[in-house]
Order: structure tokens, then C-alpha cells, then sequence
């Protein structure tokens, strides 16, 4: 018998006290929401989350979270960890699901898959998300998973969805969308084993070319399944092409519980056109999280406009107002990460890789982190190929602190008197971080 799951490695004060000190220089606007998720008292964490959402949701609670919170952080393998988690929750999504778990691997009671589970201390309630092809490994991770996490479990979802063929060659993934009675079998196994929501997350089909998504949903639902997330590639195509949101509407409409859009998420405004599909209750927000966690709470933003504006013409003479027909092109420019003021996405990158160190995770994980960030900034390519060499927070530290000094060094050239400068940012590839200051106007920029 497990007990509920505790963190006794994490130093839950040394993890609240990172949030406050650099969430709040990264213009990151929900993290106070996060802190106050928990109550640190003598050094224990005690969780505060059924106050505001009842944890575990049932099947019936499903409509009423993705109303609550449509713009969600999507699973993504060696990605959203604990640490990832925690910045796109601080940046406003709505809750996030963990990296897709293997029941084989709970079988056998792996320590490291067991760790893609339990969440920190101070993150919302849990979505994990499960993939395997048995349907015993299922229920028996259910009840385990159930027992050990308690009040950190949101609910579970089924991945039906990685074309990665490590994975399908299994007949897991997306190949349980060309076996659809045992898809429905592992559903049935979960709902039978615990009262906790199952939803499932599926593709356009598996051959390019063969739509099964309507089709494969409508199974899933009569199956037990509380909502079917839908991205709208096929297999085949893994992430080539485009996401066809028009798949995505024809299962909303083929289905009673609630759709899921998922697929090509880059921008704020890309998200609330899916959230404006006809159907469709949620969004599921993976790629477009990469150096811009800002992206839920600007999604927030441009929906509650879209939603005001409505609201406001249903009102004034009955007509809808479709997302194409706002101007939200401003709002977009000026939310993008690549207008964030550079000391916030200074402290978002700080943020990042304070909390992998403290949470234990492999400090190479912050590589990719960083490179993300770093497409906002001047000099990216040379900046990326400095950080590819650091291997401890300290590295990380020292080198985002050289990129600060970089930019700062323009920022103040560019700020002389309206002189002719040199505005140019250190490459941090040449012989000296120091940048060329030309007062007078008998110099050339380079």
C-alpha cells in the first residue's frame, strides 16, 4: 500500500521562494494563483487545491474545468516536467497534464516512471496521462496512481495520439486508433477501476488519407470516455503539414461529451480560433509554449475579448461575431515574447532553470529550454551554442547574466542623446563581450 504522495526531496520553501522572487519579473501573471495553491506550515505543504477545484473530477465535472479553464498545457515527452509545468501554470494554464506514462513501466514499479507522476508541491492538481496497449496494466496503474497521489490527481487521459514509432510498433499510441475495441477495452478497464474522469487524446487517423477520428471519438464515448482531445494530423503524417481544424469540428459535432482542439498552437491567436470552433470546449497548448509561456494569458485576453465582443453585438442587433471579423492583430504584436521587455524574459529563463535544479531533474534539460528563449533575442544561433556547453545552474546563471550584460550594453548605446551609435548586441561567438560605442558621426555602423 502506497500512502499519498508526499514530496521528501524537494524543499518546498526553497521552490515558493524561486516563484516569488522571479514569476513576478517575468510578467508571469498567475503566479501568485500558483503559491497560494499551498500553505507552507512548519515545513509541511499543505495542499489548499480542493477549495477551488474539487480533485479528483469525476466524468460529470469534465464540462465544467475546460469552461473554467479552456487553455490547457498540453503533455510533451522530456518536456513537461514538473519544472515546465510549473511556468506555463504561473503564465496562466488553466492546469497541465504530465509527460505521457508508461503502465508497463508502473508494472514493474520503475522509480523513474513513478517521478513523471508525482507532481511538485506547489502545482495544481495533475492530469496523467497514460499509454501502453493492456488493458490490465491500465487498471492496475489506475487504482496505484488513484491511492498514491490522492488530491494531486486531477483526472487521467489516454494517449492515442504519438506517431512515434518506438511506440506504435507496440500497438500503442496512435495504433490503438487501428485496434478501436481494444482502445474501448482500456477504457472500460479505467472507468471500471476508479470513479476519476478518463478522457483520451486521439489523431485525424492513422493512414493519411483514411479520416477514423468521428468515428474512433464516438467509440471512445460510448466507452466511458468524459472528453476526446483531437489533433488534427494523421499518424503518418507525425508533425508534418498542417492540423486540419475542420477534422476537429466534424468530431465536436459527432460527439456529446466535450472536444478537445489540438494541433499547430503558435500564437494567441491561433488558440482562440480553435476555441471558437463550433463544439469545441478547450484548447491543448504544446509547441507554442516553447520560450513563450506568456501564450495562456494572452490567449485569455484575446478570447475575453472575442467573448465580450459577442456578448456586446448578440445585445446590440443579434448577429455573431466570428473571430476573423476582430482586429486582434494589434493585441498579437504586442503580447508576442518578441515584444516581452527583455528582463522579463531574462527572469522567465532564471525561472526555468532554478526550478529544474531544485527539483533534482538533469540540468541538460535546460538546454533546450534556453534555445526556446533565446529566438527572442539578437545573435540567437551564437547565444544557443554557448548555452549547449553549460552543465550546471551556475553555468546557466553566468551565461544568461553575459546575455543580460549584452543586450543592457545596446540598450544603453541606443539610448545616447539620439547620436550615431553602434546599436549592434554582442555576439557572444566574437573575442570580446564588449560592445562598440561610437559617439560622433564620422563612424559607419557595422
Amino acid at each position: 500500500m502506497h500512502a499519498p504522495f508526499v514530496s521528501q526531496q524537494v524543499d518546498t520553501r526553497a521552490v515558493a521562494q524561486i516563484i516569488q522572487t522571479y514569476a513576478p519579473q517575468a510578467e508571469l501573471c498567475a503566479w501568485n494563483d500558483v503559491v497560494s495553491n499551498a500553505v507552507i506550515s512548519q515545513g509541511t505543504m499543505t495542499h489548499a487545491a480542493n477549495a477551488t477545484q474539487l480533485a479528483p473530477l469525476s466524468r460529470d465535472d469534465i464540462p465544467g474545468i475546460f469552461a473554467k479553464h479552456p487553455f490547457v498545457a498540453a503533455p510533451m515527452a522530456s518536456v513537461s516536467d514538473k519544472s515546465y509545468r510549473i511556468v506555463n501554470e504561473c503564465a496562466g494554464a488553466g492546469f497541465a497534464y504530465s509527460e505521457m506514462v508508461s503502465v508497463a513501466g508502473l508494472h514493474y514499479d520503475s522509480d523513474k516512471t513513478w517521478d513523471l507522476i508525482c507532481p511538485s508541491d506547489v502545482e495544481k492538481p495533475l492530469v496523467v496521462q497514460l499509454f501502453g496497449s493492456k488493458p490490465d496494466q491500465f487498471r492496475a496503474a489506475a487504482a496505484r496512481i488513484a491511492e498514491r497521489l490522492s488530491d494531486r490527481l486531477l483526472f487521467f487521459d489516454v494517449n492515442m495520439a504519438c506517431p512515434v514509432a518506438k511506440v506504435t510498433k507496440k500497438g500503442e499510441g496512435s495504433a490503438l486508433m487501428c485496434t478501436p475495441e481494444k482502445a474501448a477495452d482500456i477504457v472500460r478497464a479505467l472507468c471500471a477501476e476508479t470513479s476519476v474522469a478518463v478522457t483520451c487524446k486521439i489523431r485525424r487517423g492513422y493512414e493519411q488519407g483514411n479520416e477514423t477520428a468521428s468515428e474512433f471519438a464516438r467509440v471512445l464515448e460510448d466507452a466511458g470516455a468524459a472528453a476526446i482531445t483531437v489533433h488534427g494530423r494523421y499518424a503518418k503524417q507525425l508533425y508534418s503539414g498542417n492540423s486540419c481544424d475542420a477534422c476537429i469540428e466534424r468530431v465536436a459535432h459527432a460527439i456529446s461529451v466535450p472536444t478537445i482542439a489540438s494541433g499547430d498552437i503558435l500564437t494567441p491567436e491561433r488558440a482562440c480560433t480553435l476555441a471558437s470552433i463550433p463544439g469545441v470546449a478547450g484548447v491543448m497548448i504544446a509547441r507554442g509554449t516553447y520560450g513563450n509561456p506568456w501564450i495562456f494569458s494572452d490567449a485569455y485576453t484575446l478570447f475575453s475579448q472575442l467573448q465580450h465582443a459577442k456578448t456586446h453585438d448578440s445585445a446590440s442587433n443579434g448577429c455573431a461575431v466570428c473571430t476573423s471579423t476582430l482586429d486582434m492583430s494589434a493585441d498579437v504584436s504586442t503580447l508576442a515574447p518578441f515584444r516581452r521587455s527583455t528582463s522579463a524574459r531574462l527572469a522567465a529563463m532564471r525561472l526555468s532553470v532554478h526550478l529544474l535544479a531544485a527539483h533534482g531533474s538533469h540540468m541538460a534539460r535546460a538546454r533546450s529550454i534556453m534555445s526556446w528563449y533565446l529566438a527572442a533575442f539578437p545573435h540567437a544561433k551564437a547565444w544557443r551554442a554557448r548555452f549547449m556547453t553549460c552543465k550546471t545552474l551556475s553555468d546557466f546563471l553566468a551565461c544568461i547574466n553575459e546575455l543580460e550584460d549584452s543586450v543592457c550594453t545596446s540598450d544603453t548605446v541606443c539610448a545616447i542623446n539620439n547620436k550615431h551609435v553602434d546599436t549592434t548586441v554582442v555576439d557572444p561567438s566574437s573575442s570580446s563581450l564588449q560592445a562598440s560605442v561610437f559617439l560622433d558621426g564620422s563612424h559607419e555602423r557595422s
